[in-house]
């Protein structure tokens, strides 16, 4: 592989820290053409150039199948759409097409590049490493940020774009480091922080416990509670999963003295997280949970009531049901708040962030979800790949554990987070996490070790 096109996808990749950064600042403070859209587009431009000038337009099988799945998406929205022309925001919609026709451009591209670069593991080993350090780099200014508040009593602006106008927010600090709001700090930092704890509970090493939790004080300083949210279904989901799988040491007459370390680490981790959480965390979260509960039950009982993430959570689902009642295959196009208000009879507190009910669900129904479900797990087993070779999963290649976690991940912030499916965020990490499953399954293939 050419190493401009390593490094441009080195920076692509990494540009994924930067999405609140960009060109053209809008009214509400957002960036018009975030740095990630602006490599995305360099990205497409070049996997053309280096198509057309090699001689070789033919494409891989997966690259299309993902593809059109996209299209499908497209056109049960535009079906939609046009069923309920005359009530919807046409510009909302058509910028709804074009922002997801763009990222599946990027993603065919994306796939069909790695079909020649997967077999690199050295590389695909490097960008992790990169993306990981980045995570580092994050999370320590949001530390840093948090502490410079403790110290100084004033919030410290990170970016040249924008005011953080989310410093304080429900009676506490939440540190944003260079992004507009905690909650998309949280958003960024998820991916690699549950990957390194799959990690630790897969390997039994002390390594990756290290660098989780310094990720997790970075999350943590942000107060998001969808993130929390997020990391607490993953966490819940998969400590039942790794009891069942150590109870087996029971059972053995040799156990390694590496995995008796890391049961007891795991014990006395857990205990010590119940003691910090009661004993500091609760006083903190508690409040917010209540606050959030009692914006629900207002935006329920109809009552005029400020907008919240729990609302805009809550109503994302509530708008879906709507859509079920009235538009359930083609839904009623792309981001359609007002309509979707009127129909519910009330605001609809919800947007291009809401994931896959709230956003695609609305948009474009039932059939749009099927199909970015199928997205989601074509990704996951890595495309149209036959692996003949089953492992344990402690045995499986680093690179396939975290590129399948981060699918996971991916997946949990769209049900319950904020992880905008318009947004880099959500597709940039989609697109790495591929290359990682594709490398990790070369990996079993060749008898390569990680």
């Amino acid at each position: 592989m050419e190493n401009y096109l390593k490094v441009l996808i080195i920076i692509l990749i990494l540009s994924v820290f930067f999405s609140d950064w960009g060109i053209f600042t809008q009214r509400a403070g957002r960036v018009t053409f975030p740095l990630p859209d602006i490599f995305a587009i360099l990205f497409i431009i070049v996997w053309f150039f280096r198509k057309l000038i090699r001689g070789k337009l033919a494409f891989s099988q997966n690259s299309i199948i993902i593809f059109l799945a996209i299209l499908g998406i497209i056109v049960s929205g535009s079906i939609g759409g046009w069923m309920h022309f005359q009530k919807i925001d046409k510009i909302e919609h058509v910028y709804g097409i074009v922002k997801l026709l763009f990222w599946g451009i990027f993603i065919f591209t994306w796939i069909d590049l790695i079909q020649k670069i997967y077999k690199n593991i050295r590389f695909s080993s490097k960008l992790w490493k990169y993306y990981l350090n980045g995570s580092f780099i994050v999370s320590a200014i949001a530390i840093f940020q948090y502490l410079f508040y403790l110290i100084f009593h004033q919030h410290l602006n990170l970016s040249p774009f924008f005011q953080q106008h989310w410093g304080v927010y429900g009676g506490y600090y939440r540190a944003t480091a260079i992004f507009q709001e905690p909650s998309f700090l949280g958003v960024i930092l998820l991916p690699p922080l549950i990957a390194e704890i799959k990690l630790f509970l897969t390997k039994d090493k002390l390594s990756y416990l290290c660098k989780a939790l310094f990720i997790f004080c970075g999350l943590l300083v942000s107060f998001s509670l969808g993130s929390f949210l997020v990391l607490g279904a993953w966490l819940i989901f998969e400590f039942l999963e790794w009891i069942y799988k150590k109870m087996a040491i029971f059972l053995k007459t040799k156990v390694k003295r590496q995995e008796i370390v890391s049961i007891f680490t795991v014990l006395i981790l857990g205990l010590v997280g119940l003691i910090f959480f009661f004993s500091y965390l609760s006083s903190l979260v508690m409040p917010r949970l209540n606050y959030e509960f009692n914006k629900i039950t207002s935006y329920i009982l109809g009552q005029n009531t400020k907008y919240s993430s729990g609302i805009g959570r809550f109503s994302s689902y509530e708008g879906f049901i709507a859509i079920l009642k009235n538009s359930p295959l083609f839904g009623v196009g792309f981001d359609q708040e007002n309509y979707i208000g009127q129909l519910l009879g009330k605001t609809f507190e919800s947007n291009t962030g809401s994931g896959i009910f709230g956003f695609i669900g609305t948009s474009t129904g039932i059939i749009g979800v099927i199909l970015l479900f199928y997205i989601l797990w074509f990704i996951f087993k890595g495309g149209n790949y036959k692996n003949k070779i089953k492992l344990k999963e402690e045995l499986q290649p680093n690179l396939l554990i975290i590129g399948k976690t981060i699918v996971i991940v991916l997946l949990l912030e769209q049900l319950i987070s904020y992880g905008g499916i318009l947004n880099p965020d959500f597709w940039l990490p989609l697109a790495f996490a591929s290359l990682l499953i594709r490398s990790g399954q070369y990996q079993i293939q060749n008898g390569i070790e990680k």
